[in-house]
């Protein structure tokens, strides 16, 4: 008889997965994925920080090439639509990192390119008295 039973033991027994291997898989699986969704955020953020430098670029030499033709006779005032109605943009760009509106300042014979206080052009841009903005670039920062 106890052979018996060993024998339909042995056959009962399926291969497969415990309950306790598959929910560590599962707890494994998931945090991976928010791993992911952490790097993925990361990502994003610093691809509309670029994008963001890019309309600022493009805005700068806009204002160069407005400057040059002579196009703009007050420097304290440059209003980026001003620069779309005179075909140095084909639209009026919007931030994508930050809420708020491009804004232009002319300092030193520098175009200066801000959202707020951040300064998006040029990157490594620094005050008249020597220090420097806040630009957004990690390595850029101070302390």
């Amino acid at each position: 008889m106890n052979k018996g039973i060993k024998e339909n033991l042995k056959k009962k027994k399926r291969p497969g997965y415990t309950l306790v291997e598959m929910v560590l898989v599962i707890t494994i699986l998931g945090i991976l994925t928010s791993l992911g969704f952490m790097k993925f955020g990361q990502i994003q953020r610093n691809a509309k920080e670029k994008a963001d430098y890019v309309a600022a670029s493009s805005i700068a030499t806009a204002v160069n090439l407005a400057m040059q033709d002579e196009k703009i006779q007050d420097y304290s005032n440059i209003p980026i639509e001003k620069l779309k109605e005179n075909k140095y943009l084909s639209k009026v760009p919007s931030p994508q990192s930050q809420k708020g509106e491009f804004s232009i300042e002319i300092k030193e014979d520098t175009v200066v390119v801000k959202v707020g206080q951040q300064v998006f052009y040029p990157k490594d841009y620094k005050e008249e008295d020597g220090s420097k903005v806040d630009t957004g670039n990690k390595d850029n920062k101070t302390n």
